[in-house]
């Protein structure tokens, strides 16, 4: 295998579907065949905005993808060939202190396949570690073990750090895009009962179609009411900033954990508001490698409301629906790429 089809990123708005050539394998690596890939929230803010967090030019894009492994490395057993895997896209480098202590999400050498250091999968084919992959039963989820991974980091911090259970915890996601809908949605494989506040029509009848309860204004939501909030709907061009109005919907004592990123200045943040009621504020973007081991038992058990939310697109077609994304945030709730029909 010589060359392969790839969506390769080469600066803001530079975004080209080529021909690049196969890397060789190194022998901790698997070759998947890319089935499926997901196109995230991140991917169009480089587009529009970047680069943001890449740290080289050309990469190949995608970090949120899947599909079936069809070559190892020499370091690799070969029972890996054949089967369907998600892929976990944050590399540590497992030597510095934060790693030595489990906290591969703070690794000053942290990089992510298609985001920093690495080139990703939005491609035919891609070369990952072994220790970055984990087995799923179906075409589905290939997409989502990265959002897996973010959300279980994010319940697990929150339960470190919470006075009261979750389960007896009054709790808002703002934001439901796909990443508050799989946050959601492992929230509710734990018995824990969530609001979402969803101002797209859109996202939130999608919301609605997996059975969640949905308001579409925080405006309808008394303030000091939540014991928790998990801001998943970071910067939006066309909507004002959540974070401020989620500090007033939490009670004094509350928990704001940012899962969404903000890459602009929030002017009317209110400083007096998270003092005076001794809010505590908790950013999660990341994750440690324990979570990982329960990756394939929350994809499993997401796998049918997942596929309702989304949209199929021809690889060669993508940077037509990254563009409508960057019109309209909410138009589409999850657009994954198919490499291959299987």
């Amino acid at each position: 295998m010589e060359s392969i089809k790839a969506w390769v990123y080469y600066g803001k708005r530079d975004l080209r579907f080529m021909d690049v050539k196969m890397k060789p394998l190194e022998p901790d690596e698997v070759r998947i065949e890319v089935y499926r890939s997901g196109l995230c929230s991140t991917d169009v803010e480089e587009y529009f905005e970047g680069p943001i967090f890449k740290d080289r030019l050309p990469m190949i894009i995608g970090r949120e993808f899947g599909g079936k492994v069809v070559e190892v490395g020499k370091g690799v057993s070969k029972e890996w060939i054949g089967k369907l895997v998600s892929v976990v896209p944050a590399v540590s480098c497992g030597e510095c202190d934060y790693c030595l202590r489990s906290r591969e999400d703070l690794c000053p050498n942290l990089g992510y396949y298609g985001l920093m250091k690495y080139d990703g999968g939005m491609a035919e084919y891609a070369n990952v570690r072994v220790k970055n992959i984990v087995p799923v039963s179906n075409v589905d989820i290939l997409s989502f073990g990265e959002l897996t991974a973010v959300s279980l980091e994010a319940v697990e911090k929150v339960r470190r750090i919470t006075e009261i259970g979750l389960e007896d915890s009054k709790i808002l996601i703002v934001g439901g895009g796909i990443v508050g809908a799989v946050l959601g949605l492992i929230l509710r494989m734990n018995d824990v009962k969530v609001l979402f506040c969803e101002n797209r029509k859109t996202r939130a009848d999608m919301l609605r179609k997996i059975d969640f309860e949905v308001v579409e204004s925080m405006g309808d939501l008394p303030n000091d009411r939540f014991d928790l909030v998990f801001d998943c709907a970071g910067h939006d061009v066309l909507l004002p900033p959540a974070l401020p109005m989620s500090l007033m919907k939490l009670k004094p004592g509350g928990i704001l954990l940012l899962m969404g990123i903000y890459s602009m200045e929030i002017l009317d943040f209110r400083w007096d508001v998270l003092l005076r009621k001794e809010i505590s504020i908790i950013p999660s973007i990341f994750y440690r490698r324990k979570s990982i081991g329960r990756i394939s038992h929350y994809l499993e058990g997401i796998s049918e409301h997942v596929k309702k939310l989304i949209t199929l697109v021809k690889p060669q077609d993508l940077k037509k629906y990254l563009e409508e994304c960057g019109l309209d945030k909410g138009k589409y709730m999850r657009i994954v790429v198919e490499w291959k029909k299987v």
